[in-house]
């Protein structure tokens, strides 16, 4: 049963790992093609910011089952909770400039989460820049605000946060979401394959048990 168990495991990990570092760059070049066209804004700087789920608690110190956000997940392959992801786009068609933020775990989280994967992993999906600690969003976001520039975001997901009493100081803000869910309405033959992958471990574990 074990030796069965650890299979299927294996060959989740391989459809996860069927999405390339190519593909996941021009999901992103994509969007913010989408951003642009819509918003009317190819003259503008535009800034793409998204909040990755959190790792939910069903006690102080006991994590419940954690998902991460589809959207965010889709766009940079991250796995990690309480992560945030920015992709700056300068006016002038330059190249896009990602930013990943995220928290070093301590030793008393990696007993019991494992460490974080490695920055060349990450990077390898994400495609990022720099990669830095949370509390900088607001300082690095700070530095991008004018009147020139306009960011997408899901504005009621950073209620009562600064980053949402910033959007004032943008040119225009838009949600971001429903161009990724229009993105991912057609489907590459590398999803495809891991969505046969799935149905099929789904049926061998029903088969299995």
């Amino acid at each position: 049963m074990l030796q069965r168990r650890l299979s299927v495991a294996s060959s989740t990990f391989r459809a996860m790992e069927r999405i390339t570092a190519e593909e996941y760059a021009g999901r992103r070049r994509r969007l913010i093609e989408s951003v642009k066209k819509v918003a009317g804004q190819a003259d503008r700087d535009v800034i793409v910011l998204l909040k990755g789920a959190k790792r939910p608690y069903i006690a102080p110190d006991v994590p419940g089952q954690y998902r991460q956000c589809s959207h965010f997940r889709y766009l940079t392959g991250v796995t990690v909770p309480n992560s945030y992801y920015l992709i700056h786009a300068p006016k002038g068609g330059r190249n896009l400039e990602p930013v990943l933020f995220m928290d070093r775990r301590s030793p008393y989280e990696e007993l019991w989460e494992g460490a974080l994967p490695s920055e060349s992993k990450l990077e390898d999906t994400a495609g990022f820049v720099d990669l830095l600690p949370t509390k900088k969003i607001t300082e690095v976001i700070a530095k991008m605000i004018s009147k020139d520039s306009t960011c997408f975001f899901e504005a009621k997901e950073w209620d009562g946060s600064e980053v949402y009493s910033m959007r004032a100081q943008f040119g225009a803000i838009h949600g971001v979401k429903s161009h990724i869910d229009q993105l991912r309405l057609v489907k590459s033959i590398a999803e495809v394959q891991a969505m046969k992958d799935t149905c099929k471990l789904g049926s061998e574990v029903v088969s299995h048990s």
